[in-house]
């Protein structure tokens, strides 16, 4: 999602989770599962894979590439590879790393495709609106945002390895990163594990069986500080799943209620009926960050965007009696039946 806050920061930890349902009855072979439970990015981590003998050490490796993200990508630390990029002389290519390049360039086509909607370009944007540096009590006047909105484009991929920005602005990764982490974590689980799942502040991705032997089951849970619950079950094995919603992230600001997403278009908070987006994808990252794009787009745009790219999209749209349930044709498959 396009959570407007850097990564490492405490507000992530109020992110929209998806609710975890394996039920853990026994194993599926002789080989017990293993778990490592950390923080990273401002949240938690959980990791939980069955690979024999191996286990504990792919686990271990799993977190440091969750940790090496967070170092490449963090808006909080200041040697960070973005940070570096962020404070770079404009127009002057840089070593980033592949890694950097690999998700400025996904940040990119989201962008071009959502027609703006998603933009990693705004952190200064984030800033203004009181969810990243500082914490304003007042709305920013529009003159002001006009100043702070990105131009188009705001930075260049050069090469395999490095960029440049193209203007002064701030780049914000936290609704792709995580996602991003995730990926990483699990690659280094695939290659040893045949039954996994990577969980990070609510971004998972599985493959295999959970401990019941069971294709994983993942709840999306109802975007609501009051009722608190599971709307719908997935049934996952081999794709990830990405969230993005704003009931837990919000200021309130002369008794007004403010989105932590902000909408790059208009350089202010969405304000729509859309409560929630959720996304499943062959990878988080793009699960991350096309989650964010409909959201942003809001139900009607957004479905339309979910419909002509074919992605596995579930919207939860506020209505007077609680929340409307729609969804594309290619999330039909992953729907399992409610807890």
């Amino acid at each position: 999602m396009q959570a407007p806050v850097g990564l490492n920061t405490p507000v992530i930890r109020h992110r929209l989770f998806l609710y975890l349902l394996a039920v853990f009855v026994g194993s599926c072979s002789n080989d017990p599962f293993v778990t490592q439970r950390g923080e990273v990015m401002g949240t938690y981590f959980h990791l939980q894979a069955q690979c024999g003998a191996q286990a504990e050490a792919a686990l271990e490796e799993a977190a440091n590439a969750l940790m090496l993200v967070d170092a490449q990508m963090s808006t909080y630390k200041p040697q960070s590879n973005l940070m570096r990029l962020n404070g770079a002389v404009i127009g002057e290519p840089i070593d980033v790393g592949a890694a950097l390049v690999e998700v400025l360039a996904l940040a990119e086509t989201v962008r071009r495709e959502s027609g703006g909607a998603f933009n990693v370009s705004i952190g200064r944007l984030i800033d203004a609106w009181g969810f990243g540096a500082g914490n304003p009590d007042e709305t920013p006047d529009p003159e002001r945002l006009e100043v702070l909105r990105p131009p188009v484009p705001a930075y260049e991929v050069v090469g395999d390895d490095r960029a440049q920005r193209l203007a002064d602005v701030q780049i914000n990764l936290s609704a792709v990163a995580k996602g991003y982490g995730v990926d990483r974590a699990a690659d280094v689980l695939a290659a040893r594990c045949p039954n996994y799942m990577v969980d990070v502040g609510g971004e998972v991705r599985v493959r295999g069986r959970n401990p019941s032997g069971a294709p994983w089951r993942i709840g999306i849970e109802t975007p609501s500080l009051v009722r608190r619950g599971v709307e719908r079950v997935l049934s996952l094995d081999g794709q990830a799943v990405a969230t993005s919603g704003d009931y837990r992230n919000y200021r309130e600001v002369r008794g007004r209620r403010v989105s932590h997403t902000i909408d790059p278009r208009s350089a202010a908070p969405i304000s729509h009926r859309l409560a929630s987006v959720t996304v499943v994808h062959a990878t988080c990252a793009q699960a991350d960050a096309y989650a964010t794009a409909l959201n942003v787009l809001g139900e009607q745009e957004g479905m339309a965007l979910a419909e002509s790219l074919g992605l596995a999209a579930y919207f939860l749209i506020r209505a007077e009696d609680g929340f409307e349930a729609r969804y594309t044709a290619p999330m039909q498959q992953h729907l399992a039946d409610a807890p």
